[in-house]
């Protein structure tokens, strides 16, 4: 039970955070269009699959420290 609220509560934490995370990367977004001719930027700002990365890669992030803290966890209790 703990676990899964864990997970929810990192779920609802990645979201916000992606969106200024996304926002503070905007010169990123900037120099990978006029580079790439990848569109990233639009007239109101980053486009959606930018808001999409960064809010992957924090979920990935969490939910690799959640499998690793559980690991650790099991370590410890069969000592």
């Amino acid at each position: 039970m703990r676990t899964i609220l864990v997970f929810a509560a990192g779920c609802l934490l990645a979201v916000p955070l992606s969106v200024v995370i996304t926002v503070l990367l905007f010169p990123v977004w900037s120099r990978l269009e006029s580079s790439f001719g990848i569109e990233s930027v639009g007239h109101s700002g980053p486009a959606d699959w930018c808001y999409g990365l960064i809010f992957a890669m924090l979920f990935a992030s969490m939910l690799s420290l959640l499998v690793l803290g559980a690991r650790t966890r099991r370590k410890d209790r069969l000592r």
